[in-house]
């Protein structure tokens, strides 16, 4: 957008073109599309009701283009992400594995999210692990259809009506840049 000198981009992405725009407050908004959640679109190994999955501790399941699961706890501190995480993340019922997001309700309008990211382990923040929590909570009538998601490195915006897209909302920073040199050769 600064480089355009413009106040929305359209972004190619494996999900489809998702639609950036910079808000009033300077925040970007960004369309994440609408959330998936038939068995087969996630995807899990079997035909279940991917509001409640038959794990211990009951989570939800969403694709935002990628699959996640969401548990909700009573005391986020009590969770050991780094262990609970890789062994749901690898569980055979996700056979492309899948994000595991803790979700402790702060109310309805604020959670408190901590993640254990496929092949990535433990992150600050995800963009795409805060709309699934977010709307995973929405869909079994936790919270309400605008939520405050607080994580590690900051907090975002997730907005959801229901039956539309999921927006993301928050403040966009450069974390680095660079050059690749033309002198580089690349084989095939």
């Amino acid at each position: 957008m600064r480089e355009s000198n413009t106040r929305s981009i359209v972004l190619r992405t494996n999900r489809g073109l998702l639609t950036c725009e910079r808000t009033s407050t300077g925040a970007i908004s960004v369309s994440m599309g609408k959330p998936l959640f038939g068995w087969s679109q996630i995807p899990l190994a079997l035909d279940l009701d991917t509001a409640v999955l038959p794990l211990p501790g009951g989570p939800a399941a969403t694709s935002m283009g990628n699959p996640h699961c969401t548990y909700f706890v009573d005391d986020l501190t009590a969770v050991d992400i780094a262990t609970i995480g890789p062994t749901i993340e690898t569980n055979p019922l996700f056979p492309l594995k899948t994000n595991v997001h803790f979700v402790q309700i702060i109310n309805r309008k604020h959670i408190r999210l901590r993640i254990w990211e496929r092949g990535g382990g433990i992150p600050l923040g995800s963009g795409s692990c805060s709309c699934g929590a977010a709307v995973n909570g929405i869909r079994r009538g936790l919270l309400d259809h605008r939520v405050e998601v607080e994580c590690d490195g900051g907090t975002v915006t997730v907005q959801w009506d229901g039956v539309g897209p999921v927006f993301l909302i928050g403040p966009v920073e450069t974390t680095f840049s660079g050059t690749v040199q033309d002198s580089l050769s690349f084989r095939q």
